[in-house]
């Protein structure tokens, strides 16, 4: 349990520091400066992460994954407001 707090950790921070460079890179008005549109890519990585963290051995718990979501989850909603907040910043 301890390894997957770790990587969850590990996880969060990484998804954190995305959107902003992502942000800065696709800041444009209309669909491509969507804020749905700048998070794809992370969402996109959260989903082979999940995989591989319920691929790890010793196999996780179930609270185990559904905290691993939940820090996902609150890693995109992150995303979400950055790039709504970036996009109103001009």
């Amino acid at each position: 349990m301890r390894i997957s707090t770790k990587f969850a950790a590990l996880i969060a921070a990484v998804a954190l520091m995305v959107p902003v460079g992502i942000a800065q890179a696709t800041h444009e008005t209309g669909k491509l400066g969507a804020p749905g549109q700048i998070c794809k890519p992370l969402r996109q990585l959260q989903k082979s992460q999940l995989r591989d963290f319920r691929n790890q051995t010793p196999e996780p718990s179930n609270a185990d994954v559904k905290a691993f979501r939940q820090t996902q989850h609150a890693a995109y909603k992150g995303c979400i407001k950055g790039a709504a907040e970036a996009r109103t910043d001009h």
